[in-house]
């Protein structure tokens, strides 16, 4: 063995068994370690040195061996920079409309809940949102709607946070679906958790979150379709075969972009069931609310004309059910809206009734206008409602003036009829008057014609008593209306 340089002897413990000797004095390694080796060579009888460590039967500190741990000084806080370069901020959204209204219109607020990850805690960050409609324009782009923002302070590394959007007011009609986007920004910040403060506008961008498909980010308009319409007759003024009615149907609450299909009827007043006519149009509405024209041409059921029709409207989809729902690749009609009421003036057209009357007088087995003799008075009418009440009331007038210049009403007669189509004849019987002395030479008969059913616009006056006057035919000259005698023979004149 070689010297060791000390002239002692050998140690008695060895490193790889050191408790193998017994009364050895156990080193201390981390306070004294230039001493360590002397330590381990003194014998068993030798007395520790000032700089040796004291023996646990010496002290009542522990020192370090094989039966006490030695607990390690825990490491610095790190900064912000260090915690934050393991960080990876994201953040998702959920959009939802807040209050009553539920479409993507002016005056509707969309609350858009975020939830973020990878965040510095105690950091303010600033969230800002933008609306987009969901459908893109003509430029392929998606138009802002509605904005809105939210500062907070990041309570830990994940957590929740609310923006509110507004939708802007020049949306007056509502769109189908739009999309909120965001951007999370910092003025404290960077992406990746460091320090880095930036006095811009909207500081350090840190996320964003902006795809317009994606369904958490998009509210969906629920709509509530709607039509009414106006009907008027094309050309004319009456209900009748072969006549055109143009029914404007106003529209709201439709999806843009899908197709749907009108249907018209055109519905007798009178009887609330007979269909006198029909037109349907497609239409694919460009925004939610607009017209449509529908044209309804009359069949031959209203000939002879009839008093009033109403228009009566259907709107179906095979893309859309009610609520807007696609029901692509159905073949099935779903209704969407209809506008059925047979008491609605603005959907009902009615026959412009110019009621006139003409007659021809004659004699009946008479040959001479005195008392007691029967004048037939044949009235030709147009323009009177079907199935309407009117009454004909006749006067049978002297053509020669009395002495106040006055052609004396020398006979009466009336009669109260109902007629089955617009235009006819009716005779009214005229007796001539039995206080009538000789015989008169020319006698001109008058027609007035009343109604207590409708006026003379034929517009419907129900549970009224009093009589309305419809038309007249007076005119003393009038040939047709005269009857004479000429030469000891009754004549009627001809014009």
């Amino acid at each position: 063995m070689p010297d060791n340089g000390g002239g002692s002897e050998e140690p008695t413990t060895s490193p790889e068994n050191p408790d193998t000797e017994e009364n050895t004095t156990e080193e201390t390694t981390s306070e004294n370690p230039e001493e360590e080796t002397s330590s381990s060579e003194t014998t068993t009888d030798s007395e520790p040195t000032e700089s040796e460590e004291t023996t646990t039967e010496d002290t009542d500190e522990p020192t370090p061996g094989k039966t006490t741990d030695v607990v390690p000084n825990p490491d610095p806080t790190p900064t912000t920079e260090k915690q934050e370069k393991d960080l990876n901020p994201k953040i998702e959204t959920e959009a939802s409309f807040d209050g009553d209204k539920q479409q993507v219109v002016a005056g509707a607020t969309v609350k858009d809940k975020v939830h973020y990850e990878g965040l510095v805690q105690g950091k303010k960050y600033t969230l800002k949102a933008e609306l987009r409609n969901k459908a893109a324009d003509e430029n392929d782009e998606h138009a802002i709607l509605g904005t809105g923002s939210e500062t907070f302070e990041a309570e830990g590394e994940s957590g929740d946070v609310e923006v509110e959007i507004d939708v802007d007011k020049p949306l007056e009609k509502p769109v189908a679906a739009a999309v909120a986007f965001e951007k999370l920004y910092s003025h404290e910040v960077d992406e990746n958790g460091n320090d880095a403060p930036n006095d811009s506008e909207d500081g350090n961008l840190i996320e964003t979150h902006e795809d317009i498909d994606d369904e958490a980010q998009t509210v969906k308009t629920k709509w509530n379709p709607e039509i009414r319409t106006e009907a008027k007759i094309k050309d004319g003024n009456r209900v009748e075969k072969g006549a055109t009615v143009i029914d404007t149907v106003a529209y709201k609450d439709l999806v843009p972009g899908k197709k749907y299909t009108l249907k018209a009827k055109l519905i007798s007043k009178k009887d609330g069931e007979t269909v006198l006519g029909e037109g349907s149009e497609e239409l694919v509405p460009e925004e939610s609310a607009g017209k449509k024209d529908v044209e309804i041409t009359v069949n031959d059921k209203a000939d002879p004309a009839v008093d009033a029709a109403v228009a009566f409207e259907k709107l179906v989809s095979t893309e859309v059910d009610k609520h807007g729902n696609e029901t692509t690749g159905s073949t099935d009609e779903n209704e969407i809206a209809t506008h059925e009421d047979i008491d609605d003036e603005k959907q009902t057209v009615n026959t412009k009734w110019t009621p006139s009357i003409k007659t021809n007088a004659d004699f009946d087995n008479a040959k001479q206008v005195k008392a007691g003799v029967t004048v037939k008075d044949t009235v030709e009418y147009t323009d009177l409602v079907p199935g309407k009440e009117y009454t004909l009331k006749a006067e049978l007038h002297n053509k020669a003036e009395n002495d106040k210049g006055e052609h004396e009403v020398v006979g009466k007669g009336d009669v109260t009829f109902t007629p089955e189509k617009s235009a006819g004849e009716q005779v009214v019987d005229i007796k001539v008057n039995d206080d009538v002395e000789g015989v008169i030479k020319a006698a001109v008969a008058f027609e007035d014609l009343y109604s207590k059913q409708v006026d003379e616009n034929g517009k419907e006056t129900p549970n009224s008593d009093e009589e309305k006057k419809i038309t007249d035919h007076r005119d003393i000259n009038d040939g047709k209306q005269t009857v004479t005698i000429q030469d000891g023979a009754i004549h009627r004149h001809q014009g």
